[in-house]
């Protein structure tokens, strides 16, 4: 949390030449922020797996103290968006966000308060290499960069070929996953989980 929030205030000073107040100036740190995180996180996550494959078998129970970490983090980084927005962005797309802040942040502080789930949590967090485009994309857009300059084109589609394998594919398998494995898990984790 205090790792966002001071980068928060830093990228303050960098205002990416436009005016340091209002909801552009919010929206450019707020995206900054949220880039940073998507850089750390995506390759962590992926890391995690490849530093220890035996994750991969018990998503429940196994976890390595950086895949534990990694969920720490994270948890930190969506609260800290929470708040941001809660005190600067208060618009009926940022509700929708925050309750998906607040489910995230429910799951999350599960699986680092019990240990449990953490495999599962480090799946979750492979969407984070897709928001790496998504995020670039929208400080392109609020940079003002023309559509047909060739880094907003390749960024686009990277943006759209990580979007259908690490977010429609990894969501979908982490579905059939929660559904097939129903019977292991207690009513209000399946629950949770689901939503």
């Amino acid at each position: 949390f205090v790792f966002f929030w001071v980068l928060n205030k830093v990228l303050r000073i960098f205002p990416a030449g436009m005016s340091t107040t209002g909801p552009q100036a919010w929206k450019w740190k707020n995206t900054g922020v949220s880039l940073t995180h998507s850089l750390i996180t995506g390759p962590w996550s992926l890391y995690c797996f490849y530093e220890y494959p035996k994750l991969a078998e018990d998503l429940i129970n196994t976890y390595t103290s950086s895949s534990h970490m990694l969920i720490s983090f994270s948890v930190g980084y969506f609260i800290h968006d929470l708040v941001d927005m809660a005190r600067c962005h208060r618009k009926r797309s940022s509700y929708e966000l925050m309750v998906h802040h607040v489910c995230v942040i429910l799951c999350f502080g599960l699986a680092v308060c019990s240990a449990m789930f953490v495999g599962y949590a480090v799946v979750a967090l492979f969407v984070e290499v897709n928001s790496i485009f998504l995020h670039t994309r929208q400080l392109l857009i609020i940079r003002g960069t023309n559509k047909a300059e060739p880094k907003y084109r390749l960024n686009s589609m990277l943006n759209i070929a990580t979007f259908v394998i690490f977010r429609i594919t990894v969501l979908g398998w982490m579905t059939r996953w929660i559904v097939m494995h129903k019977d292991h898990l207690s009513l209000p984790v399946y629950t949770l989980g689901s939503i």
